[in-house]
């Protein structure tokens, strides 16, 4: 008898409306600025072996006489049960200018790790059954049946490398941003062990966002999407962020049938935020765990942007 089970294996983050690029290579070097930044997440707390997600992403744009790109590195490390999935890649995206913005086509080149700990593996002995006259074990009903030496589950450590490709395409201005992308275009296949083989499937990445300035023109108002499918299956994350004079901002997050969340952040100082979200399960989950936990850093600092000279003249003379 084959069984196969379907399962997402790119982790979530509440703070994909600050990772564009990592979602898609195509928006990598958007700003004029340089940044690096990271974040780690702890998800479904108070649930053993939940995951843990760890993302660092270095970015910067440049330019090729009056044309203008972008590059970047990222990695990502994510630990679930027994499995630990990194993933590390370089992006570069060559960008052209329209209607007021920039309209981008990008690549994300890499690899992809999967890690099975089976030397923490744990298979429980069943019991014998002394009264049992064709001899050997058999499971009681105090016991459920465990077969002990079963080849399919490695007692070793077991990992794989394969290359990982990502493609997308990105528009912004200073108003809105669309994007489109696809991951694992390569669809690496996974060998853990003899007998097991794990077959990564890509996922199309769809996002989008506006900056809408109130009345009082120190607050935006910042709602942001963006859906996820791998064709099979699909879901979609849901954002309202208020920013208070580009300094300070929170808001409110959903994802589909999954979690609501809190976020909130703001500038430590000019180039340096600090932001945090709290995800609350909408799902069964609620009954296992007090929620998610996630936090981001960044810094970033203008590289390609004019350089702006002050000039004083005395109120008395003009």
């Amino acid at each position: 008898m084959s069984i196969v089970v379907r399962a997402q294996f790119d982790a979530q983050s509440a703070f994909y409306m600050f990772y564009h690029s990592h979602y898609n290579p195509a928006a990598i070097g958007q700003t004029d600025y340089m940044q690096t930044s990271g974040s780690y997440r702890l998800q479904w707390l108070g649930i053993d072996n939940a995951p843990q997600t760890g993302y660092f992403q270095f970015q910067s744009p440049f330019k090729i006489l009056k044309t203008r790109h972008g590059a970047g590195a990222r990695f990502m490390t994510d630990k679930i049960g027994l499995f630990n999935n990194q993933t590390g890649a370089v992006q570069y995206a060559y960008k052209y200018p329209l209607g007021g913005g920039f309209i981008s086509a990008g690549v994300d080149l890499g690899i992809i790790s999967v890690t099975f700990k089976g030397s923490k593996v744990f298979i429980p002995e069943y019991e014998t059954n002394a009264d049992n006259p064709d001899g050997g074990n058999q499971a009681t009903a105090n016991a459920p049946y465990h077969n002990v030496s079963d080849q399919a589950i490695p007692q070793s450590d077991k990992s794989d490398i394969k290359f990982d490709m990502a493609v997308g395409v990105y528009y912004s201005n200073p108003k809105w941003y669309a994007g489109i992308s696809y991951s694992h275009v390569t669809r690496p296949v996974m060998k853990i062990g003899d007998y097991t083989d794990i077959t990564i499937f890509g996922t199309m990445y769809a996002m989008a966002g506006y900056n809408w300035v109130l009345r009082n023109k120190k607050f935006t108002l910042k709602p942001a999407f963006m859906l996820k499918s791998d064709f099979r299956s699909w879901t979609m994350d849901l954002t309202l962020l208020l920013d208070y004079n580009e300094r300070i901002r929170g808001g409110l997050s959903y994802r589909w049938g999954d979690a609501v969340g809190f976020i909130f952040g703001g500038d430590i100082i000019p180039g340096l935020q600090l932001a945090y979200a709290y995800e609350l399960p909408a799902s069964k989950i609620l009954q296992a765990s007090s929620g998610s936990h996630e936090a981001c850093l960044s810094y970033s600092f203008n590289i390609l942007g004019r350089k702006k000279h002050h000039k004083y003249k005395s109120i008395r003379i003009l």
